[in-house]
């Protein structure tokens, strides 16, 4: 069952239910204020048939009832007159039960007749062809000649019970009119209560069939508000995962492919080679061309693989950093540069500013190293490359500055993807793999640091990375 429907029956239920309870416990109590009011008049009237009788017989001489055998009768039916109308009436018994006089037809109830005593009475209702009536019998010694009689009134109070029929009738109409108000009102809160729980699930609906895109609109700060802003928050995680392994994925595919490019050129040229070696008379002066050829290219391969590895390390480690001095950098970079800076004619010229960094150090060696290599790849013969360390606040800014050919501006936010070169020709040419990048993006990102490339073409590439420090020597 849905819940809109839920929530339309409970409330319909609940209003039915208060409505019915406090419509019968109404019709109750006027009915029972009524049939106390009966009780009281039923009992007044008892009374006064009983004084009445008294009051005459007393009054009488004392042999009037030895004079006239129908005394009683004729006392009775003197004041008969005055007791009431066509429905109520009195009968007067003698101590064995019979009837002396009567107004009406005499009941004679035998329980009520042994319940009524000396200052007692008794009573019962009865109905008599579709009417009510109220019996009372009370039981009187009257004062002339000392002898016992039941008083019996019999009083019609139908009037109470039409007219708890009548509000019973009223009240069912007006219980009709009120409930299907009320369905109407529970119809109408119930959608209104669950619009924004249908508008959500339609959300989600649409969000679990393909549109990521799919969000609520929050209205309010109730629990329904509350679960379409979780819903939403929920839904951009969602997003960005997906749009993060989407984004994977595709990297991983542009690195496969690249990957499977990078391996081909040189395994091609390599089994050429050895197949040119393998099947051909060549001179020892062409063998030796082949062989070298074949040993660069496996060293290519030898670099490619080696890069990869520790990519791959990179990407899964987590470090544990110590201080590094500036001067252990720049004491390791000198020497280690010394030969491939030399090969080319290209200078060094490096300073950093006495700091203590706060990484691992293999890892910034190796980060300095590749952006001083790829200067130099960059780099004619006679330029030179700038290596500036300084501090600020709590971070130490390192730059890597070349005169060598730049990058474009379009290809700068490309640098760091695996495989990418901005002159293939000549990376490939230098022994570059287009790793070197992709490394030192991983490094930084280790060390929680930042990077900013300036380049313009044919005037050069200045890199700057901001790392943190622990303190200053």
């Amino acid at each position: 069952m849905k819940f809109y429907w839920k929530i339309f029956i409970s409330f319909f239920i609940l209003i039915a239910t208060a409505f019915s309870i406090c419509g019968t416990w109404m019709i109750s109590a006027s009915f029972r204020a009524s049939y106390h009011r009966e009780i009281e008049s039923g009992n007044s009237k008892n009374e006064m048939v009983r004084m009445s009788l008294g009051n005459i017989v007393g009054s009488m001489p004392a042999d009037y009832f030895t004079k006239h055998k129908n005394a009683m009768k004729e006392i009775c039916s003197s004041f008969a007159v005055s007791f009431g109308g066509d429905s109520d009436f009195f009968t007067i018994y003698n101590d064995q039960r019979s009837v002396v006089y009567s107004s009406g037809k005499p009941q004679n109830n035998d329980v009520l007749f042994a319940k009524a005593g000396k200052n007692k009475s008794a009573r019962e209702i009865y109905k008599s062809k579709d009417t009510y009536y109220l019996r009372i019998v009370s039981y009187t010694i009257l004062p002339s000649d000392l002898k016992g009689y039941y008083v019996e009134t019999v009083t019609n109070i139908n009037n109470i019970y039409l007219q708890r029929q009548e509000m019973t009738r009223m009240y069912h109409y007006i219980m009709f009119i009120i409930l299907v108000s009320c369905m109407i009102l529970s119809l109408a809160l119930s959608y209104f209560l669950t619009y924004r729980v249908r508008v959500l699930s339609a959300s989600t609906r649409s969000f679990a069939d393909g549109d990521l895109n799919s969000r609520v609109q929050v209205h309010g700060q109730d629990e329904i508000a509350t679960l379409a802003a979780d819903f939403n928050r929920m839904a951009d995680s969602l997003r960005e995962k997906i749009d993060e392994i989407s984004m994977h994925a595709k990297n991983q595919e542009a690195f496969t492919a690249a990957f499977a490019h990078e391996l081909k050129t040189p395994l091609t040229s390599i089994i050429g080679y050895a197949e040119l070696l393998r099947t051909m008379d060549l001179s020892q002066e062409e063998k030796w061309q082949a062989a070298d050829y074949i040993f660069s290219q496996g060293k290519r391969l030898e670099s490619l693989s080696y890069k990869l590895l520790d990519l791959f390390v990179l990407q899964q480690q987590e470090l544990t950093f110590a201080p590094v001095s500036s001067s252990e950098l720049t004491d390791a970079i000198v020497p280690m540069m010394k030969q491939n800076l030399a090969a080319k004619d290209v200078m060094l010229s490096m300073h950093l500013a006495p700091a203590t960094l706060y990484g691992d150090k293999d890892l910034l060696l190796s980060l300095l190293i590749n952006l001083i290599d790829n200067a130099r790849k960059a780099s004619s013969s006679g330029d030179t490359i700038t290596v500036l360390g300084y501090s600020d606040n709590d971070y130490y800014c390192i730059s890597v500055q070349d005169t060598g050919k730049g990058i474009p501006a379009d290809e700068i936010d490309k640098i760091t993807k695996p495989f990418y070169m901005v002159d293939k020709s000549r990376s490939r040419k230098e022994g570059g793999a287009g790793l070197g990048m992709s490394l030192c993006y991983e490094i930084l990102r280790l060390h929680h640091a930042q990077w900013h490339i300036e380049s313009e073409l044919h005037v050069g590439t200045t890199i700057t990375i901001t790392i943190p420090q622990t303190g200053k020597e």
